[in-house]
C-alpha cells in the first residue's frame, strides 16, 4: 500500500520534539502511515487534500518518509487535483517554502492564510494552470525572496499589493499568457534583481515605474509579441546588464533613453522584431553596437 493519510490530526507540538524523535512524535501525532515496495511517482493528491498540516509536518520531521515520495519535492508539488488549501495552512508560522508546481486544478490560495505565512521566503506556483488570481494578502509576506507564476496561464493580473514584497529578488511570470498588465506598485520591489516576462504574449505595455528598480539586473521581454513600446522610464534601470527582447514582432522602437543603460552588457534582438525601426541621432550607433554584441556579429 502506497503511504495513506486515514484522517485529520492536529500537528501542534511537532517543533518541541527532540531531533531523533521527531519522526515518531509524527507519526503519533498523524494519522497511521504505511508504505510499500515501491514508491508512488507523485504524492496521492487525495492525501494532500485531506490533510495538507499532517503532510507538511512528516516532510519536515522524517527523511524516511521524504524518500518514499522520491525525495527533494515539496510534498504537494504536482498534486494535480488539488483544488484547495485549508484555512489551517496559516498556522504553519515557520513555514518557509511552499512548492505548489503544477498543482493544475488549484483555483486560488485562502485569503488569510497565506497571509500568516510571515517566514515564507519561496513560493512557487509555477503551472498552476487554473488559478486566476493571487490574494490581495500575499503583501503580506515581507521575507519572500522568489515567487515563481510561471506558466500560470489563467492568471490575468496581479494585485497591487505586490509592491509589498521589500524582500522580492526574483519574479518569474513566463508563459503567463493571460497576463495583461503590471501594476505601477511594481516599481516599489526595490531588491528585485530578476524579472522574467517571456512569452508573457497578451502583456501589450510595461509601466513607466519600471524604471525605478534600480537592483534589476536582468530583464526578460522576449516573446512578448504584443508589446509595443518601451517605457521611457527604463532608462532608470541603472543596473540593467541583460535585456532580451527576442520575437518582440510588434515592438517599433527603442526608446532614447535605453543610451543611459550604461551598466548593460547584453542586448538580445537577434530575431523576430521585424518591426523595430533603429534609434534616432547618436543611440543609432548605441542600438548597432549592442545588437553587434547580442548576436556574436551577425
Amino acid at each position: 500500500m502506497v503511504g495513506s493519510l486515514e484522517s485529520p490530526s492536529d500537528v501542534d507540538g511537532l517543533s518541541g520534539a527532540a531531533p531523533d524523535a521527531a519522526p515518531a512524535a509524527a507519526l503519533a501525532a498523524a494519522p497511521t502511515l504505511s508504505f510499500g515496495a515501491a514508491a508512488p511517482a507523485q504524492p496521492p493528491a487525495e492525501a494532500c487534500a485531506r490533510d495538507v498540516a499532517v503532510l507538511l509536518a512528516l516532510w519536515d520531521a522524517d527523511d524516511e518518509f521524504k524518500w518514499h515520495f522520491g525525495g527533494g519535492a515539496d510534498p504537494l508539488s504536482y498534486c494535480k487535483s488539488l483544488t484547495s488549501l485549508p484555512v489551517a495552512m496559516g498556522g504553519l508560522v515557520a513555514l518557509t517554502t511552499l512548492d505548489l508546481r503544477d498543482c493544475e486544478d488549484l483555483t486560488a490560495l485562502p485569503v488569510a492564510a497565506i497571509g500568516r505565512l510571515a517566514e515564507l521566503t519561496t513560493l512557487h506556483l509555477g503551472g498552476c494552470v487554473n488559478l486566476t488570481a493571487l490574494p490581495q494578502t500575499i503583501g503580506r509576506l515581507v521575507a519572500l525572496t522568489t515567487l515563481n507564476l510561471r506558466d500560470c496561464i489563467s492568471l490575468t493580473a496581479l494585485p497591487q499589493t505586490i509592491g509589498r514584497l521589500a524582500a522580492l529578488t526574483a519574479l518569474d511570470l513566463r508563459d503567463s499568457r493571460s497576463l495583461t498588465a503590471l501594476p505601477q506598485t511594481i516599481g516599489r520591489l526595490a531588491a528585485l534583481t530578476t524579472l522574467n516576462l517571456r512569452c508573457c504574449k497578451s502583456l501589450t505595455a510595461l509601466p513607466q515605474t519600471i524604471g525605478r528598480l534600480a537592483a534589476l539586473t536582468a530583464l526578460d521581454l522576449s516573446c512578448c509579441e504584443s508589446l509595443t513600446s518601451l517605457p521611457v522610464a527604463m532608462g532608470g534601470l541603472v543596473a540593467l546588464t541583460t535585456l532580451d527582447l527576442n520575437y518582440c514582432q510588434s515592438l517599433t522602437s527603442l526608446p532614447e533613453a535605453i543610451g543611459r543603460l550604461r551598466a548593460l552588457t547584453t542586448l538580445n534582438m537577434r530575431y523576430g522584431c521585424w518591426l523595430l525601426t533603429p534609434l534616432a541621432g547618436g543611440d543609432r550607433a548605441a542600438q548597432a553596437t549592442a545588437t553587434t554584441k547580442a548576436t556574436g556579429g551577425y
